[in-house]
């Protein structure tokens, strides 16, 4: 009977350990986060479970060798390895009264609708600060019909918006002075007793640097509050520097006075300028900056990155490294339909929007790939359908974890009918071994140097769509192959149950023999 209660228990202790989550995979995305336009000044904000960011555009051919800027962009994630592309969302053409310059801007949402504040230069005058004001994040937002800022000078670029525990709203400003109004509620006007103030530009407060005021204050604040800590960080010019580096200064007051902190990320990323967005989201901590590293970039054509970073106990923050991506922080589910305008990463492919606000990927050729971030297939997918629309043809290989790893599936797409007009039209393969969790190749081939096709959407379906209720959380034990699914756990539960009905029927068998003896 020992023997036998050993080889359960052994039983159940295997069952158990099957059970238990292995080492967490992780899963990063790739920097700059948008590779298909150039893209700066990034402005992030939270609203419930995704993390939206506000860029301005560098448009790639430039007017008078200057930024040439025009309208602003907006992408989201939940995942913060995987964007989706919201378009344009507010632009020169919706301001009236402005004519150039769509520079840095921020958004925040307050009593439901969202405000995005905008630099621009105003017709036969200065720089100005416009708002839009929509009742979503993406737009499209609607000027208010005049500048909220407009001194009449070339101060009023960059603003920085935020909505103390109390109400009070603040709007931050400047290149070269640091100056602030406190916003009414509505946030679109502002108290004019107190005015537009101007901040001390001191050495105390901003640290000795290279600009203007004899500090290292240049531009592009970004205020906040963390606990029971005041932040600005800015962009900032040191002694003798050519370029920006980013710094910041803490007060227990919203508008100070600043104590200098020091640097957060140092100047080298191929571009004059830079431009900080700090967010905290699902308990991470992130600094958005550009800089010129997508192929081409330079000081007016830059691109929008993202760090993670910690903050010491007292709150300061170390200096901060540029990273290559960062780490995936929950799965995506690829059992939706995706479309064209999300993704990780995309190579040799462009991305149009047609006038119903439809993306497309075209000038698709061979060799040209997708990347998709820490996809959750859960227990298996099966089949794999995609929007097409043929040109000379070619395949479509899904791969697991890189441009050449294991292939699951691979989607053949005839080449159009020789004098017709292709259209798009939707087909389907079948896909093995896709199981847990991996990066996501969508991998490209043809046999001509032609366009081969263009794609609108793909999306897999299978089992693992069960799985899919909440997101594998990647920032603990529980990933793909982490996290044991749902059949896994009840089969697990149906042995440990059979094995436990084994001993109590042992158990009685020879509580019965004993009987028997005694009699």
């Amino acid at each position: 009977m020992k023997n036998t209660l050993k080889k359960a228990i052994s039983a159940i202790s295997a069952s158990l350990l099957l059970a238990q989550p292995m080492a967490a995979a992780e899963f990063y995305g790739t920097n700059p986060i948008v590779q298909d336009k150039y893209t700066a000044d990034p402005a992030p904000m939270v609203v419930g479970d995704t993390l939206y960011v506000y860029t301005s555009h560098d448009e790639d051919e430039l007017i008078d060798g200057f930024y040439t800027m025009f309208e602003w962009c907006c992408y989201s994630t939940t995942d913060m390895v995987n964007w989706t592309d919201h378009g344009v969302v507010f632009s020169l053409e919706d301001i009236e009264w402005a004519e150039d310059r769509a520079w840095a801007p921020q958004a925040v949402e307050r009593n439901g609708k969202y405000y995005l504040y905008c630099p621009v230069h105003k017709k036969n005058g200065g720089m100005a600060i416009a708002v839009g004001v929509s009742d979503s994040p993406t737009g499209p937002f609607v000027d208010i019909g005049e500048p909220l800022i407009d001194e009449g000078d070339w101060n009023d670029i960059d603003p920085t918006v935020f909505i103390d525990d109390d109400g009070q709203a603040y709007l931050y400003f400047g290149n070269p002075e640091l100056r602030y109004v406190l916003l009414n509620e509505d946030m679109v006007s502002y108290d004019k007793e107190v005015g537009i103030v101007k901040v001390p530009m001191t050495q105390e407060s901003f640290g000795k640097g290279g600009h203007a005021t004899g500090t290292t204050y240049a531009e592009g604040p970004w205020f906040y509050k963390r606990g029971d800590i005041y932040y600005m960080v800015y962009a900032a010019f040191a002694e003798g520097a050519g370029s920006e580096h980013i710094a910041y200064s803490t007060s227990s007051s919203p508008t100070g006075p600043w104590e200098y902190q020091g640097v957060i990320m140092t100047e080298e990323g191929g571009t004059y300028t830079n431009h900080p967005g700090i967010v905290d989201f699902k308990g991470h901590s992130y600094l958005f900056y550009h800089t010129a590293q997508l192929q081409g970039g330079g000081l007016f054509n830059r691109s929008v990155c993202v760090a993670e970073f910690e903050y010491n106990d007292d709150g300061t923050i170390d200096t901060i490294a540029k990273p290559d991506g960062v780490k995936a922080i929950s799965t995506f589910n690829p059992f939706n339909q995706v479309g064209a305008n999300t993704y990780c990463y995309i190579e040799g492919i462009d991305k149009v929007v047609s006038d119903d606000g439809t993306y497309e990927f075209t000038k698709i050729n061979d060799g040209n790939y997708i990347k998709m971030a820490a996809v959750n297939f859960g227990s298996g997918a099966d089949t794999f359908t995609a929007s097409v629309k043929p040109e000379i043809g070619g395949s479509i290989e899904l791969r697991l974890d890189s441009v050449d790893g294991k292939l699951v599936g691979t989607l053949e797409v005839p080449a159009a009918a020789e004098g017709t007009e292709a259209e798009y039209t939707t087909l389907s393969t079948e896909v093995s071994g896709a199981d847990g969790v991996h990066d996501l190749y969508i991998v490209f081939t043809s046999s001509s140097p032609r366009d081969a096709m263009n794609l609108q959407w793909w999306q897999f379906e299978g089992s693992g769509a069960a799985d899919q209720e909440e997101p594998v959380s990647m920032t603990d034990s529980s990933s793909s192959d982490s996290k044991p699914n749902t059949a896994v756990i009840m089969a697990i539960a149906a042995v440990a149950a059979v094995v436990v009905a084994a001993i109590i029927t042992i158990v009685v068998s020879s509580k019965k023999k004993k009987n028997k003896k005694a009699e």
